[in-house]
């Protein structure tokens, strides 16, 4: 495993750590921190995984110059009478990824998404509301939950179908994490 991979799973180790510590403060605007931390670290663990993957199609004939440009959220350019993947970034949504993986690489992507995929739109759902706020939006440990517990399926559920073995350590599932410390 790469450093990369590590780091990775730090962010989902401090995610639940981060979900502990939520779960024992009182309600108000530390609960409210811990629970927001805690959600935008397990979407941070989800993109770094999808990065690591996009990497490893880099590429890889596999995938056409777009599909590329969309894992590796890279601008297409046409230059010189022949199209290239730029340095310029172009996000792609989190669910574009997810799908061209899935459609690419697993033989039945519909059966494969079909118990944590609507959760995932859920969290994401979630974690937009935090990080492009429109009102005022309080976050409960169900959330967090069902964040955790369906980022870490759709991770498990793409290195299956990419590397033909589940992530390493999503049995753990969603409880304990680091501890940081906090009283």
């Amino acid at each position: 495993m790469t450093n990369f991979v590590d780091y990775s799973r730090g962010l989902m180790e401090a995610s639940k750590g981060l979900r502990t510590h939520a779960l024992r403060a009182p309600d108000g605007d530390v609960k409210q921190t811990l629970l927001r931390a805690a959600l935008l670290h397990a979407c941070s663990f989800l993109e770094a995984h999808l990065n690591y993957m996009a990497e490893h199609f880099r590429d890889s004939e596999m995938f056409s110059l777009h599909e590329q440009g969309i894992l590796l959220q890279r601008e297409i350019t046409f230059k010189s009478g022949k199209f290239l993947i730029s340095d310029n970034v172009r996000f792609s949504r989190i669910h574009d990824r997810i799908d061209l993986l899935l459609t690419k690489c697993s033989t039945n992507p519909e059966d494969r998404k079909s118990g944590w995929y609507p959760e995932l739109t859920t969290a994401l759902l979630h974690r937009n509301s935090v990080v492009h706020p429109k009102e005022v939006r309080q976050l409960q440990d169900s959330d967090v939950k069902l964040a955790l517990r369906s980022i870490l399926a759709a991770a498990d559920t793409l290195y299956l179908v990419v590397f033909q073995k589940g992530l390493p350590y999503a049995k753990r599932g969603i409880e304990g994490g680091l501890d940081l410390g906090i009283p």
